[in-house]
């Protein structure tokens, strides 16, 4: 079952719906009426045990008013509290996963399907980005709740972009604050609610997100570092969650791009729904346009182009692994098994993490190290997962498409993906074309910590 907001076409009233192949059901008279659309959720989700009967009797036999004639709003107006991870996908050359963290995002930055991300009159941060995202709607209160229990919080999955104004770099402007991705509009959520039925397996979901039919992010949600359960885990053990918040999922950084006046941009999560929103700025501040290419880009191209591996590849590779349609839309990956020839890169990696680890992990995960063809380069298909969430294949098994273990070279400046210049235009902007200047001279301290900003 997919819950909206909507409204009729000339009228005010924002009305709960559920999203049918027919078009959108109304279940006004079927649900309690809240002081807010966010109350009027929320009151959905408590008692959704109790109305499902009739629910699924409207969504079968109820009067379905044409897509074309509503106008969707964001099925979550207010949350009580946005949680959003601070990256949490693997990326080129991890070999170890992050700690898990989350900061807060303001619930008055959001807006839903059809609106505008309207980027602010402000010039400190240099370029402003997108990160799509799944994120977890919760059924509370929920408060230490286990993984093992994780079901029992959530009520299920919707979308988010997590706009982000950034400082130097890929860098959050304000690290530390986050306040860089709480900009009025900078959280658009939607198109709908998808319960958690929906979705057999949130580790499983295809997303993508493309700016002026550009696909930009593109991945599966089994490449977090931390699954949803143990999201579920760490933000309860924290604090109380209640019906209506969320947790954005993060996202894989490989796909960031920047957004910028007049562009239209589609997001996707395949099992939940699709909705378009447009971008304004009323400075209309330019960047070249594609991904975002910059020295600490965890893009496969931006990696090889800045931080090109300098030591001799291993001459055998072992079989390509088979890339396979998956159910949801997206790609599943059946990576074979073998044991290639350990390199010397593989071994000097192991020798610096034997003073850490004792275990024969490394070993173990090496033997399970698959490689892919270049066309199908993707996060999800270059990792074998494993209990010690070890090696890439792409690490042990280099590829033009792929380099081991990158080493760090001298400062470029960031660039977007096809572009060969700062990635930034504004004569009109001397302070901006100075932190660009600035951002040039990215420190080698700065591009080995690039994996911990989000």
């Amino acid at each position: 079952m997919k819950l909206v907001m909507f409204q009729i076409a000339g009228k005010p009233d924002v009305m709960p719906g559920l999203l049918t192949d027919r078009g959108v059901v109304s279940i006004a008279e079927a649900v309690p009426s809240g002081a807010t659309p966010q109350s009027t959720m929320t009151g959905i989700i408590d008692n959704f045990d109790r109305l499902r009967p009739s629910l699924d009797r409207l969504a079968r036999d109820g009067t379905a008013i044409p897509a074309s004639d509503v106008r969707l709003r964001p099925p979550l107006a207010r949350p009580g509290k946005i949680l959003a991870c601070i990256a949490n996908y693997w990326e080129h050359g991890a070999l170890e996963a992050r700690p898990l963290n989350m900061f807060l995002k303001s619930s008055d930055a959001v807006i839903g399907p059809g609106d505008t991300i309207v980027l602010p009159e402000f010039t400190e941060p240099w370029i402003f980005m997108h990160e799509a995202e799944l994120a977890l709607v919760i059924k509370g209160p929920a408060k230490m709740v286990k993984r093992d229990n994780w079901r029992n919080a959530v009520f299920g999955y919707t979308g988010m972009i997590d706009v982000s104004a950034r400082g130097e770099g890929r860098r959050t402007w304000k690290a530390g604050s986050w306040l860089g991705k709480s900009f009025d509009t900078f959280a658009p959520i939607g198109p709908c609610i998808a319960t958690i039925d929906e979705i057999p397996n949130p580790n499983d979901v295809h997303v993508q997100f493309w700016v002026d039919g550009q696909l930009r992010h593109n991945y599966n949600t089994d490449d977090m570092e931390h699954l949803v359960p143990e999201l579920v885990e760490f933000a309860t053990t924290i604090m109380t969650l209640n019906s209506g918040d969320l947790i954005a999922c993060g996202t894989n950084h490989e796909g960031l791009g920047p957004l910028q006046d007049g562009e239209v941009v589609d997001f996707e999560i395949h099992g939940v729904g699709r909705m378009r929103l447009q971008v304004r700025d009323p400075l209309k501040r330019t960047w070249e346009k594609g991904i975002y290419m910059g020295a600490d880009s965890t893009h496969p191209e931006a990696v090889q182009r800045n931080r090109p591996y300098r030591s001799s590849a291993p001459a055998s590779r072992p079989p390509a692994s088979r890339i396979s349609p998956g159910s949801n839309g997206g790609s599943t990956s059946k990576i074979s098994r073998s044991t290639p020839t350990r390199s010397s890169v593989c071994r000097a990696r192991e020798s610096g993490r034997s003073q850490r680890s004792s275990s024969p992990a490394n070993t173990v995960t090496m033997k399970r190290a698959a490689s892919r063809p270049a066309a199908a380069c993707s996060s999800r298909a270059r990792r074998t997962r494993s209990p010690s969430r070890g090696c890439i294949a792409c690490v042990l098994n280099p590829s033009a498409c792929r380099p081991a273990m990158p080493a760090i070279r001298g400062p470029k400046p960031p660039t977007m993906i096809d572009g060969g210049g700062s990635g930034f235009r504004n004569p009109d902007c001397p302070d901006q074309s100075r932190r660009m200047s600035s951002i040039a001279s990215t420190t080698r301290r700065a591009r080995i910590s690039s994996r911990s900003m989000d």
